[in-house]
């Protein structure tokens, strides 16, 4: 199968390199079928790719590289949803926020990706963690701050 995207110019995926999410990701309710690209080499960021519409997609992190210790925890019911056997076969990754005014690159720690690759399944959650916020800096450009949380 093949796409026309703005950032890539034409893909070429497989039916099975489809995730679909089984609720739409926040804010955008009709999009529900996604390919995983890599980022540049070395860099740790991949993007999902909306194969519903060409001009939408994500920049994503896996959060570990920043927060080591990170753990969403998984309850039943979402591992249930997304066909996984336990918590061990699903990634989670976090979406990159670069501001085209330059202010600092951020990422979402509180609303992360799951994704069980095997089942091809995704679904973004919501985490009761007061430690992880929506917005933790990953570059600012005060060079005095390299990683903080807002």
């Amino acid at each position: 199968m093949e796409l026309e995207t703005t950032r890539f110019g034409v893909i070429t995926f497989n039916e099975e390199d489809v995730l679909t999410f089984t609720q739409p990701l926040l804010g955008f309710h009709i999009y529900r079928h996604f390919v995983l690209l890599p980022g540049p080499e070395d860099s740790g960021l991949l993007w999902l790719q909306s194969i519903d519409d060409g001009q939408l997609a994500f920049l994503l992190m896996d959060p570990t590289r920043v927060v080591p210790n990170y753990t969403a925890g998984l309850a039943r019911l979402v591992q249930e949803e997304l066909d996984a056997r336990d918590e061990r076969s699903v990634q989670f990754y976090t979406t990159v926020t670069v501001p085209r005014d330059g202010s600092a690159v951020r990422t979402n720690l509180k609303a992360p990706i799951a994704v069980n690759q095997g089942a091809r399944r995704a679904l973004q959650i919501i985490l009761d963690d007061p430690e992880y916020p929506v917005h933790y800096v990953l570059h600012s450009p005060d060079e005095s701050i390299s990683t903080q949380q807002d």
